[in-house]
């Protein structure tokens, strides 16, 4: 059954003249800026909402960041392993997070993904240096994970 999806979603694409590249660093970067700038949006929202509920600044301000902790670590840990296949971010620019076969990632690549991450984020982006000297323009993460970040364009 799979199989004929996948042959069915290439098809599609070849029908559609759909063709795809790899994502450099700076799309990428792009990406995670309108993420946090959403995220801060949702996450300053969420505050104004709780400042409603409990007016002690010390318990709102514990909540706020157990509940921004705990967002931003399911968001980045469901997302890109759903039908939309990226970040929020991602979206926006017209870039996927796939598999070698172009599929969507399952939740276990997406851990490892965001395992990787938090590597890279801990060695101010260490992780990206093999960006720029790859052909296939993986960082780190998407090594450790076996995935892509592929951006859709019409030929």
């Amino acid at each position: 059954m799979s199989g004929k999806n996948e042959c069915d979603k290439i098809a599609e694409d070849l029908r559609n003249r759909v063709s795809y590249e790899n994502v450099g660093f700076f799309k990428r970067i792009l990406a995670l800026i309108i993420d946090f700038f959403l995220l801060n949006m949702a996450w300053y929202l969420f505050g104004c909402w709780a400042k409603t509920y409990d007016s002690n600044e010390m318990t709102t301000s514990y909540v706020l960041s157990d509940a921004g902790l705990l967002m931003l670590g399911l968001y980045y840990l469901v997302i890109e392993a759903t039908p939309l296949q990226g970040t929020l971010g991602k979206f926006v620019l017209g870039i996927k997070v796939c598999d070698e076969f172009n599929n969507r990632i399952t939740i276990r690549q997406n851990m490892l993904r965001n395992l990787g991450r938090i590597f890279t984020f801990f060695t101010m982006l260490l992780g990206y240096i093999t960006v720029p000297f790859r052909k296939d323009k993986r960082a780190l993460h998407d090594l450790v994970s076996d995935t892509y970040v592929l951006k859709k364009y019409r030929s």
